[in-house]
């Protein structure tokens, strides 16, 4: 098995490490699929439909880097991007990425990726003026993905293929005798698998270090926002201090969701609520930190609070979310399904005369904007795996709909059950 011959310099030996534990747990796979290489790309296009949809993140996850997240112009073009990695088993790794604005993503790419071989044919291109903005800036060139493939040893290898490009099969052609094969393959049960699954699921220290740095940041949001709320602050400026707080300590982005309005229940962002919003006595809110990401490992964390004495009504729904979350928690270990967390969080929803509204559960981390392959739905057979961030919060809504909450966290999963990532926020309302 090679090793990898170069690292980028500026980043540390720890990274390096990581980066090297990734390749090397690749090429495992590698070796048990009789595959000689992947090419992995985090975007699906469809002619017909011309929005990528996501694929899974295979591609951020052997480079460390991602040209989406955050908000504003910046984010909205480069959702236009489609970086690839072209990896086999003994070269070291190619990134593979369109020039960005000015070159712009090439540049962050070799400050920011751990892959060092970076390709764009158009990083050399001259720049006609500032107001040069060619349509081709987020476009892949299909002669440095021909580059990497030659480059790797792959012109006549099995090639596993995840996620895809435009002009994907023009590059088929350019390789005869070549195999392209999708990494989702049919097993003997007519189900199907991602054979580079595993690379995702089960966090290493880098990443559960990452995870608890993200925790904290989200916990620092709930209880800014709360102190905000329950201090005479109006919705948007309760949202904006959780948002503020949580950046401050060391979040990357998140998003502050929740109850902006209690009855009848409406969801939106707490920090766009309309400005002369107030919070009602008594009533109950949720606060939703629907993710929390460091260098794109993101957690979940959702807290109930009212403003003042909780009304009758809201204090029992209030004690049966609590009474599903701890059955849940209870349940929660390693090789448990998705159906058993169900069936762990609904019965006490059910007990009180309540719902759920949504799930009750899934898988978070580094999947939370991939394919979060474990869901707390009926059915779900996707067992919890050693040391993969699970998700869990107990949804309810009263009989009349008008009252919604949740609350939970995104914990580690561990033989013998879980832990927090950090100190949880306080569970009181």
């Amino acid at each position: 098995m090679g090793v990898i011959s170069a690292h980028n310099e500026l980043l540390s030996e720890p990274d390096h490490l990581e980066y090297e534990r990734r390749i090397e747990r690749l090429r495992e796979i590698l070796d048990k699929e009789s595959l000689d290489g992947v090419i992995v790309s985090d975007r699906r296009y469809d002619p017909d439909n011309p929005p990528a949809m996501t694929a899974p993140p295979y591609a951020r996850y052997l480079s460390n880097m991602t040209l989406y997240g955050g908000g504003g112009g910046a984010a909205v073009w480069a959702h236009r991007a489609n970086p690839l990695v072209v990896a086999s088993r003994s070269a070291d790794p190619v990134l593979v990425l369109p020039p960005g604005l000015r070159n712009s993503w090439v540049s962050y790419a070799r400050h920011r990726s751990w892959i060092v071989d970076v390709k764009c044919a158009g990083e050399n291109r001259v720049w006609a003026s500032n107001h040069d903005f060619p349509s081709n800036s987020g476009v892949i060139s299909p002669d440095d993905i021909a580059e990497a493939i030659e480059q790797s040893g792959l012109s006549r290898g099995r090639i596993g293929i995840s996620g895809n490009w435009p002009d994907m099969h023009a590059i088929a052609d350019r390789f005869p005798g070549a195999e392209f094969v999708p990494v989702i393959q049919p097993t003997q049960n007519g189900r199907r698998r991602d054979v580079l699954e595993p690379l995702i699921g089960a966090n290493s220290e880098w990443e559960i270090a990452r995870l608890e740095r993200a925790q904290i940041a989200a916990n620092v949001a709930i209880e800014a926002l709360r102190t905000a709320a329950k201090g005479g602050a109006t919705v948007r400026e309760a949202g904006r201090e959780g948002r503020l707080a949580a950046i401050r300590a060391g979040a990357d982005e998140l998003s502050v969701d929740g109850s902006v309005i209690a009855e009848p229940w409406t969801f939106a962002a707490y920090d766009l609520a309309p400005e002369s919003l107030t919070f009602e006595r008594g009533k109950l809110y949720l606060i939703e930190i629907a993710y929390c990401m460091v260098d794109g490992y993101s957690v979940q964390t959702c807290r109930l609070f009212t403003v003042g004495e909780p009304e009758p009504e809201v204090q029992r729904m209030y004690d049966t979310a609590m009474t599903s979350l701890h059955a849940m928690l209870n349940k929660l270990s390693v090789g448990v399904t998705g159906a058993d967390m169900w069936d762990a969080g609904i019965g006490p929803l059910q007990d009180g005369g309540y719902a759920p509204w949504c799930r009750l559960g899934h898988s978070c981390g580094f999947e939370m904007f991939g394919p979060q392959r474990l869901q707390f739905f009926p059915g779900d057979r996707y067992q919890v795996e050693p040391h993969q961030a699970v998700t869990v919060h107990a949804p309810i809504v009263s009989g009349d709909g008008n009252t919604v909450g949740i609350i939970g966290d995104t914990v580690l999963a561990i033989e013998d059950g879980w832990r927090y990532f950090a100190p949880p926020a306080d569970y009181a309302l």
